[in-house]
This record gives C-alpha cells, sequence and structure tokens, in this order.
C-alpha cells in the first residue's frame, strides 16, 4: 500500500511559478572532476551540460552545494529541482529520472592484493567504502559477499585511496572518468603508481547517467505511465508514472535528448580529454 500512494500523480502546475526561471541543481561538496569541482567552484562538465540545456528552455541554471542527505530533505521541500545521479528505489516517492545524455561505466579499486574482480557475484568477502546515506550502503542485498562499510559522508578519490591504503576497505566503486581524470591531473600514470588496483570490468558495460527530477518541484508534474509493468523490477523507465512532456522537467529532458543526439554533449565532454565508457 505504502508503494502505491507514493506514485499519486503530483499534479504541480509547472507554469505557476515559471516567472523565477531558474532550475536548482543541488550535489554535495566534493568534487568529481570532471563532472564538478569542489565546492565553492561549480565549473565542470556537470555546468556546461545543464546550463546550455536550461538555457535552450528558457531558464537559468543554480547550482548549490550540500550533504547528500540534506539534498533528499530539500527535494522532499521542492526546493532543490534536480540531482545528477543513479535510481535508487528507495527514492521513487521523491523522484523521478531522466537520462542526462552522458554514457559512462563504472570501475572498482581495490587494495593491490585483491585478486581480479570480472564481476561481483564471484567476488570473496570484501569491505565496501561507501559515503553515509549512499544508495551503495545497500549493495550487500545483491551481492552478500559485499560487506558496506560508511566512512563519511563526503568520499573524494584522494580520500578513498587513503582509505584503501590505510586498510579500512577494500573496494571503492567510482566512474571511470572521473578516476582517469584524476590521474592525468595529478601525472599519474596508473593506478598500482598510487597504490592500488584497478578492475575495469567488475561491474559490466557502459549505461547511461541519469539526473532525479524532485516530484515536489514547481516545474514538475507527471502523469501515468502506459508501459510500466507491476511485475518487472522498478527502474528509471519502470516507474508507475513518468514526466509529464509538456512540464518544464519534461522539456529539459527532451532538449537533453537532443544535445545527445546532435552530437553536442559529446562534444562537451570532448573538452575534458577523457572517456566516461
Amino acid at each position: 500500500m505504502r508503494r502505491l500512494l507514493a506514485f499519486v500523480p503530483l499534479l504541480f502546475s509547472t507554469w505557476l511559478h515559471a516567472e523565477d526561471g531558474v532550475l536548482v541543481m543541488a550535489y554535495p561538496a566534493r568534487e568529481k572532476e570532471p563532472l564538478i569541482a569542489e565546492a565553492p567552484d561549480n565549473s565542470g562538465l556537470y555546468q556546461d551540460l545543464f546550463s546550455r540545456a536550461a538555457q535552450k528552455i528558457g531558464m537559468q541554471l543554480k547550482i548549490v552545494r550540500l550533504p547528500k542527505r540534506r539534498i533528499f530533505h530539500e527535494m522532499q521541500d521542492g526546493k532543490v529541482d534536480f540531482y545528477p545521479g543513479s535510481f535508487a528505489e528507495d527514492r521513487v516517492a521523491v523522484m523521478s529520472w531522466v537520462e542526462n545524455g552522458i554514457m559512462t561505466r563504472e570501475v572498482c579499486l581495490t587494495r593491490p592484493e585483491v585478486p581480479p574482480l570480472n564481476g561481483l557475484e564471484s567476488a570473496p568477502p570484501l569491505r565496501v567504502i561507501v559515503e553515509l546515506g549512499a544508495s551503495k550502503s545497500e549493495i550487500s542485498r545483491r551481492f552478500p559477499s559485499l560487506k558496506p562499510v560508511e566512512l563519511g559522508p563526503m568520499i573524494d578519490i584522494p580520500q578513498a585511496v587513503r582509505f584503501l591504503n590505510g586498510n579500512w576497505g577494500d573496494l571503492f566503486f567510482i566512474e571511470r572518468g572521473p578516476f582517469f581524470y584524476y590521474l592525468k591531473k595529478n601525472k599519474q600514470p596508473s593506478a598500482e603508481a598510487i597504490g592500488v588496483r584497478l578492475h575495469e570490468n567488475c561491474l559490466g558495460p557502459a549505461y547511461p547517467m541519469h539526473i532525479g527530477f524532485s516530484r515536489h518541484s514547481r516545474h514538475y508534474a507527471e502523469e501515468p505511465n502506459p508501459r510500466y509493468n507491476p511485475n518487472a523490477p522498478l527502474s528509471p523507465h519502470n516507474l508507475p508514472t513518468r514526466i509529464l512532456p509538456s512540464s518544464t522537467a519534461g522539456k529539459l529532458a527532451h532538449v537533453l535528448q537532443q544535445m545527445k543526439s546532435s552530437g553536442e554533449t559529446r562534444r562537451l565532454i570532448g573538452r575534458y580529454q577523457v572517456s566516461f565508457e
């Protein structure tokens, strides 16, 4: 019953607040270059992509940096419009997801003595370094041999490397693009040079990155999803409701796909000279 109640369509009228013309994106203060720099610097691919997309639909982008749990609280209150992040089933009452046009792939960093990981189904018992409140905190449900260890509200690559080198954990997940950008920026030739082991094939092929748009945002409206399959697992594309195309959120989703199809998103990525896939 609680799941059903979570999907009562939220018919907020986006045009009632169109005069403010601002889309608020939130992200934690830590850096994740080339996507976003450390606060208060918001430069990076996210700013390039979302500011341009917002401009195309007559809006302006505002970026705020908040702790992750605070972000979700502000999204519940409708004060934050969207958050770039992966799908999480426990957040479907608050967010609806759309692809942002970037393809990415996660890789694994481990302590050097961990054997090669070509899939987590056969992974040995490992302590997974995760942020407080991160969706990866539930990873043991899918992979029982993995035990999440929450080591802080914000964990960037340098911290993760220190935790691995200090034996605080055995495994850390990171998107391929930010990791190789970190190596390039710090003039490091390989993962081994910073004392960790890289596993490129531990989590499967590339997949689309998403933004979670607040279902409580003034710029959001939704409608029943005719393709929803209640017998299939929930996913970004399999939810009881979907974003109304005529809403500001729907227009943003549409223009992000247009930018991907036209090659504009790939050109923006190319500025940073790193592959996310």
